[in-house]
Parts: structure tokens; C-alpha cells; sequence
């Protein structure tokens, strides 16, 4: 059981790093196309516009990536407390894996997993959540 657990783990921390760059790549594109819009926008219609396309692009960008860190965090602390042993690990692993229910077919199996590693019997005596 000990083995499910890190894997349950390591999936969470993996899911959590992947979405928190998935974030980041959001930021870079948006940023970019701001830039590219801003400059021509600058060009054609002067600078006033430009800078304002700019500015509402790059709110945009920080809005999708405060909210992807947030999305991401449940998963990095859940997996990270499952490697590492923590008391919380699990409870924040659960908490997580219901927010990838909705993301079919992986998320929903990552969630599925999860429930049975952390509360299953052999699971619960491995977390040092129940006495056997």
C-alpha cells in the first residue's frame, strides 16, 4: 500500500507542477499577444491605445495565472504531503482529487485512485490514521 500512496502522491504533485506552468505559458502567451496588439493598436490609433490594450491584456494574463496557482496549490500540498508523510497529506489529497473529478478521463481516475488509496483500510493503517 505503501507504493499506491507515493504513486498517489507523486500524481498529485505532477498534476499541481503541470497546471502551475500551465499558468505560466498562459501569462507568456497573453503577454505576448498584448505586446504584439499594444504596439499595433500604438501604431494605428497612438500610443493611449495601445498602452491601454496592452494593460487590459496583461490584467487578463495575471487573473488566469493567480488562478491556475490557485487550482494547482490543493494538488502540490496534497502530493507533497503524501511523500513526504504528513498528517494533512491525505485529507488535502481528497480535497484535491474532487476538483480533478471533472477532469475526464484522467482527472476522474486520479480522483477515483485516490479515494481508495487514502480510504481504504490498508490505506488508513499505512497513513497512521487507524490503529490495526
Amino acid at each position: 500500500m505503501k507504493t499506491h500512496i507515493q504513486l498517489v502522491g507523486a500524481l498529485h504533485l505532477t498534476i499541481g507542477v503541470m497546471g502551475a506552468f500551465g499558468g505560466l505559458v498562459a501569462v507568456f502567451v497573453l503577454g505576448a499577444v498584448g505586446a504584439v496588439g499594444g504596439l499595433a493598436a500604438g501604431i494605428e490609433e497612438g500610443i493611449g491605445t495601445g498602452l491601454l490594450a496592452g494593460g487590459v491584456l496583461g490584467v487578463i494574463a495575471l487573473v488566469v495565472l493567480a488562478c491556475t496557482a490557485l487550482a494547482s496549490l490543493p494538488s502540490l500540498f496534497g502530493g507533497w504531503g503524501l511523500l513526504t508523510g504528513k498528517k494533512w497529506g491525505p485529507a488535502v489529497a481528497l480535497v484535491a482529487s474532487f476538483f480533478h473529478v471533472w477532469s475526464v478521463p484522467f482527472g476522474t481516475a486520479l480522483a477515483a485512485y485516490t479515494v481508495w488509496t487514502t480510504m481504504s483500510a490498508e490505506g488508513q493503517a499505512e497513513l497512521g490514521l487507524t490503529k490495526v
